[in-house]
């Protein structure tokens, strides 16, 4: 071969390469505004973990996003549910093509250790275990281990869902085959729940289960899924690589059979916005999330960008709050929570911050399910009210600083708040803004502190705050209330703002067994009204998604849903 033909055949290599600015490989590249806290279902805890745990690891049943049910995952398809004493019993199978990456078979073995690992005392799982309070059994077929009974002790609305959660290998994540010791009733005899936590085993396997290597590392995360997980270069990227010999292209269901169409999906950290934007321009992002309102109205002005990409907004099933901790001494008594429910001005913050895109919301419910309470009373945006209140509960301004004070505990106290919020989190941050110069007019200060995600999320577990703006996702399905709002939740939860009392614990319980629908969203209403009244929480907006998707993926593969994250990688395919 001459040298002016291979000179001539590498230029023609490189201009193909590079044609458009635009990598041609099949692969997605997304964007993500932090890192995830870690990569392990059951102790993982951010939105974002959950967004990319899915393409590696599997539930025995999951949510179709087209028909609004579950189906069968690894399962073959829904339970086969019938009573069973005073609960249930759900009848599950395991596919027979299921296998994990070294050839065995998932069995219910694997079903039983992920929900004992998950049980454990000691492990990081304390924000999930209240959704498996049901759980009372777990009974295998001693003819085919693919085959099983989960028990329920109770007929709890979320049964269906929590037994076919997500199955773990045990030969990855319990090598010693250490949680085989205990049975399902070892954690559920109160007796033995204080011993369980000094048992040398129970320590043994939570101290590894816990470890960094299971929640980063190659060859420790590894699911049932059709990715496996490449690498994690914290602050920059995630990458997962397509399984070469997957189990699900071998089945005769079409759902499995096309799942996972790119070869590689690269999650990029970008933690703000302009460089992310910037990214999206150049076409260094293929999909974007949660993009900041101003950027997003922007973007979908700009003619490069309506070139290049889609843009969706779908319902979102999130809403955001400002939460109030109900342990900090200066936000124990309700006027001053109504004072502050009062001095947030809603329809400001959807109109310059979110653009239109968003609704006002008084609930934890979403708006648009039938079980939101529409009666709740606004809590107008009223300065002069919010005043008044504060002056009726004693706080006032006895030295001219401009501050209110009042004497708490016989030491004179300053009613000066400290708001923190995630950093790279602009819309966050500028509500915080926007409420501390509204506070600011009724004498109340308002110190803004951002967090790193990680942290931030670390904070709001331990209490560590007096507000903050946060975010919860809602589920497509009925909602159980007890993680967010019980007392029981306050302790390893997700009750971050300590709420609660035995009337709204009595309500929850009622709400988590009640099967028939219409005596439950009576309870519904009910417990909203509760918490609006006790406002442990500033509720501000729904918000609409914002979503952009490059263009080289075929339009009907690319859809987006109003189920978090908004959209099926799985399914995307490259326009030919």
């Amino acid at each position: 071969m001459n040298k002016l033909f291979q000179i001539s055949l590498l230029l023609i290599i490189v201009l193909l390469g590079c044609k458009g600015g635009k990598s041609t490989k099949n692969e997605v590249s997304v964007h993500e505004l932090s890192d995830p806290d870690k990569l392990l279902p059951y102790a993982s805890t951010s939105a974002s973990s959950t967004a990319i745990e899915r393409y590696m690891f599997q539930k025995l049943i999951d949510w179709d996003y087209e028909k609004g049910d579950f189906i069968g995952m690894l399962a073959v398809g829904k339970p086969v549910i019938s009573a069973y004493g005073n609960g249930l019993k759900l009848d599950y199978e395991i596919r027979p093509e299921a296998t994990w990456d070294n050839g065995t078979p998932v069995t219910a073995y694997d079903v039983l250790f992920s929900y004992k690992a998950a049980l454990n005392p000691k492990t990081n799982c304390e924000q999930i275990r209240p959704y498996l309070d049901f759980l009372a059994d777990v009974i295998i077929d001693s003819n085919n281990p693919k085959k099983f009974s989960v028990i329920s002790n109770q007929k709890y609305i979320l049964v269906e869902e929590y037994s076919g959660y997500w199955v773990l290998p045990e030969y990855i994540y319990d090598t010693f085959k250490i949680m085989r010791k205990f049975s399902i009733s070892d954690f559920r005899d109160k007796k033995k729940q204080e011993s369980l936590k000094g048992d040398k085993d129970i320590l043994r396997f939570a101290d590894e289960f816990n470890s960094q290597k299971f929640s980063r590392e190659k060859g420790f995360v590894v699911g049932s899924g059709p990715y496996e997980f490449s690498n994690w270069i914290t602050g920059s990227k995630i990458t997962l690589k397509k399984k070469k010999d997957w189990w699900g292209r071998k089945t005769n269901d079409e759902f499995l059979k096309n799942y996972g169409q790119v070869e590689t999906i690269k999650f990029r950290i970008i933690n703000d916005w302009k460089t992310a934007t910037t990214a999206i321009k150049g076409g260094e992002l293929d999909v974007a999330r949660g993009i900041e309102y101003k950027i997003f109205t922007d973007l979908r002005k700009d003619e490069k960008f309506n070139k290049n990409f889609y843009a969706h907004t779908p319902t979102s099933p999130q809403y955001l709050y400002i939460g109030l901790n109900l342990t900090n001494p200066k936000l124990k008594e309700l006027k001053v929570r109504q004072a502050l429910a009062h001095a947030v001005d809603k329809e400001q913050i959807i109109s310059t911050l979110l653009y239109g895109l968003g609704t006002p919301t008084e609930s934890m419910v979403q708006p648009d399910k039938k079980y939101y309470n529409k009666n709740l009373k606004k809590f107008e945006y009223n300065l002069d009210l919010a005043s008044k209140i504060l002056d009726e509960a004693g706080w006032k301004d006895t030295d001219g600083d401009g501050i209110r004070d009042k004497v708490l505990g016989g030491k004179k106290t300053t009613l000066e708040l400290q708001y923190k919020y995630n950093s790279g989190n602009d819309t966050r941050k500028n509500i915080g803004l926007i409420y501390k110069e509204n506070l600011k007019k009724i004498g109340v200060d308002l110190n803004i502190v951002a967090k790193e995600w990680t942290v931030f999320l670390e904070d709001t577990k331990k209490h560590d705050f007096e507000i903050y703006c946060g975010a919860w996702v809602g589920d497509p399905n009925v909602e159980d209330p007890k993680q967010i709002w019980h007392t029981e939740s306050a302790t390893g939860g997700s009750n971050y703002v300590s709420y609660g009392d035995a009337i709204s614990d009595k309500m929850i319980d009622a709400i988590r067994t009640e099967l028939d629908e219409t005596k439950r969203d009576a309870m519904y209403l009910a417990f909203q009204e509760k918490v609006h009244s006790d406002i442990p929480y500033i509720f501000l907006f729904a918000p609409l998604e914002r979503i952009a998707i490059s263009k080289k993926y075929n339009k009907e593969s690319a859809k987006t849903y109003s189920v978090r994250p908004g959209y099926d990688l799985g399914l995307w395919k490259m326009k030919e």
